[in-house]
């Protein structure tokens, strides 16, 4: 019972209770990443015919983020190791949101396959930083919980992205509102 009671006390010390606001924050980021993202494919009504997109090209910008992630992942990951987790995706989330709001102005297939991949390319700085941040802010007995509630944000903005694209009244409405607010 003692070593029970000295084992929590050293956990609040080592693990502050601040670290729910931390995942929170980690969470709203991936909810607007992941909605960004997902904006396209509901998009596509719209923004197919205004770029004069083929079927590959529509294709391409929504691959866009993971074909370069294949690349840059590792890398990513380890900006995090070598500057910290909170500067790296501070900047990359940002970064982030200014490449999703850029597609709002953009006018031709190139523009948009090049902000989507820059998109991946912060995204591959961001997501491989998670595990850390759970790995530095929760206790063992806490980090499955503390990943389960970060993935969940994943699902939450591909769904938020896939049926909210029409209400927007067009994709670059979308884009500037999803952009600035991811930033």
């Amino acid at each position: 019972m003692i070593e029970r009671t000295q084992e929590t006390i050293l956990e609040a010390v080592r693990y502050p209770g601040y670290r729910w606001v931390v995942l929170g924050m980690a969470w709203v980021t991936l909810v607007c990443l992941h909605w960004s993202w997902y904006l396209i494919p509901s998009l596509e009504y719209c923004l197919s015919p205004e770029l004069s997109l083929t079927q590959a090209q529509f294709t391409l910008i929504l691959t866009g983020p993971p074909l370069v992630t294949i690349f840059t992942a590792i890398p990513g990951g380890a900006l995090g190791d070598r500057y910290g987790i909170r500067l790296t995706v501070a900047i990359a989330a940002f970064l982030a949101g200014a490449f999703g709001l850029g597609r709002a102005f953009t006018s031709s297939f190139e523009g948009m396959f090049a902000l989507m991949c820059l998109f991946g390319i912060a995204l591959s700085i961001i997501i491989p930083s998670l595990p850390r941040l759970v790995g530095i802010w929760f206790p063992p007995r806490q980090a499955g919980f503390a990943s389960g509630i970060y993935v969940t944000a994943m699902g939450i903005g591909m769904s938020l992205g896939l049926f909210t694209g029409p209400l927007f009244g067009g994709w670059r409405p979308a884009f500037t509102y999803i952009g600035i607010l991811t930033m």
